[in-house]
């Protein structure tokens, strides 16, 4: 009987190891390049709100429609997504993702969110702002939020992401964002560093693409075939080019 219940323990402990190193996945991260000259952002003339003056008085606010890292030489807010199927079921993410207005700026600039994940829109500025979402596969809204503290909390049914859904200010036109939606978790947005990283991926071969809202700056490749192996990590490097 104790040689039975060893086997069986053992066996199970087996079994969990084994589960275990299935749920392990693979790893793709880069960096996104840019190869040509890095122009600053054109600093935006806030006007018509003394909140938003106030905000940016010693902080002058920019454009982010191209966003660089100038010592890296690479470029931020750049969508990153596994392009096509991927095996598997996948649990819709429990926490939201968000989108504030901090000092009349969307942040961040770029969001992507599983399908049926909630999505938070917050007003943290003691001015008003507004809410205008242009979507071509999802339901659009156009709704104020004039008052601080105020969260709108929103879920998309239905992919899009090529182009993603654009979110606007009808107050402060400055304001702009981008919101993406996949029908998997396998998609990032190149950083402050202009790097990204896409974690337990299950072991495969896959294409990796890209999107950038600025399209007179154009990927080198905009996809990239790449593999990852069980707890595995891939490098994919992507590098964009400015207009000829």
């Amino acid at each position: 009987m104790e040689r039975s219940t060893g086997w069986m323990l053992a066996a199970a402990g087996t079994l969990g190891l084994c589960a275990s190193a299935a749920l392990a996945g693979g790893t793709v991260k880069g960096k996104i390049n840019f190869d040509g000259k890095m122009a600053k952002p054109k600093q935006v003339r806030v006007s018509g709100d003394n909140f938003c003056v106030q905000a940016h008085k010693e902080n002058p606010l920019v454009e982010e429609t191209f966003v660089f890292n100038t010592e890296k030489a690479t470029l931020c807010n750049v969508l990153v997504y596994v392009k096509g199927s991927v095996p598997g079921k996948f649990e819709v993410p429990s926490k939201p993702a968000v989108i504030d207005q901090v000092g009349c700026q969307y942040t961040p600039h770029v969001v992507a969110v599983m399908k049926g994940q909630q999505l938070q829109l917050k007003n943290s500025d003691t001015t008003a702002h507004n809410l205008d979402l242009k979507a071509a596969n999802n339901p659009s809204f156009n709704e104020g939020q004039p008052v601080q503290g105020m969260v709108k909390t929103v879920a998309f049914n239905n992919v899009e992401f090529d182009p993603p859904m654009r979110l606007k200010c009808q107050v402060h036109a400055w304001m702009n964002a981008f919101v993406a939606v996949f029908d998997h978790p396998f998609f990032a947005v190149s950083d402050e560093n202009g790097e990204f990283e896409i974690k337990d991926l299950p072991p495969g071969k896959y294409t990796l693409s890209v999107w950038h809202e600025f399209d007179k700056f154009t990927p080198v490749q905009s996809e990239i075939a790449f593999e990852v192996s069980d707890g595995g990590t891939t490098t994919v490097d992507f590098t964009y080019q400015p207009p000829k």
